[in-house]
């Protein structure tokens, strides 16, 4: 069930958005072969139309997303007046290096979308993670999660959240369908990278060198 960025939804939503006049970041299953497809974050209104591919793949020893799925290969940043973005997916989530890109490349706010599959302790995985990049990149984390369904109880957490650039949860919904707004406070990213500027510390590590005890 895939659709081009000229498809019939994401028109629909390039229309709406141009309405209200708002940026509008969702989910979208885009065409890349016969057999696979994009899982893509599209970016529409205000005179951009344009999507970002998810690049990490959950391939696990039950879930193998790559079977039908084709990963991108290239980090977005999404700027809107004088506040940059950093775009994922779902399973990008658990890579704080793409995070740590996005944000040295100018990003003060992640925007993350994610169906995320049901199970023990994913929950707290989640909340988790959301906030461990928030305090990775010292950036406010914007954690969009698909609410629980009836119809495919597998997939789906709900507990959108609002996090602050020092990992302080600022709004949270529960698993069932709702909504977040809040102002962003772009003093409080500057604020917080002057006490703790992990960013400009961070170092490259070229060697490894190896203990063994027998």
């Amino acid at each position: 069930h895939t659709e081009s960025l000229d498809g019939p939804f994401a028109k629909s939503v390039r229309k709406l958005a141009s309405e209200l006049d708002i940026v509008a970041v969702l989910g979208l299953a885009t065409r890349a072969s016969d057999t696979k497809r994009y899982n893509t974050l599209l970016v529409s209104g205000r005179s951009v139309h344009e999507g970002y591919r998810k690049i990490h793949l959950f391939d696990t020893p039950f879930v193998r997303e790559s079977q039908g799925t084709e990963a991108g290969d290239t980090a977005c940043l999404l700027t809107i007046g004088d506040i940059t973005f950093g775009l994922a997916l779902c399973y990008d989530i658990r890579f704080p290096h793409l995070f740590s890109l996005l944000a040295e490349n100018g990003a003060t706010c992640m925007l993350v979308a994610a169906d995320w599959a049901a199970g023990p302790n994913k929950c707290d995985q989640w909340r988790l993670l959301a906030r461990a990049r928030a305090i990775d990149t010292t950036s406010w984390v914007f954690a969009c999660g698909q609410a629980k369904s009836a119809a495919n109880p597998a997939f789906g957490i709900g507990h959108s959240m609002i996090v602050a650039p020092d990992g302080v949860i600022c709004q949270e919904l529960d698993e069932k369908e709702g909504y977040l707004c809040a102002d962003l406070e772009r003093d409080r990213v500057r604020a917080v990278r002057e006490i703790l500027p992990v960013l400009g510390n961070k170092k490259q590590i070229r060697t490894i060198h190896r203990i063994e005890i027998h």
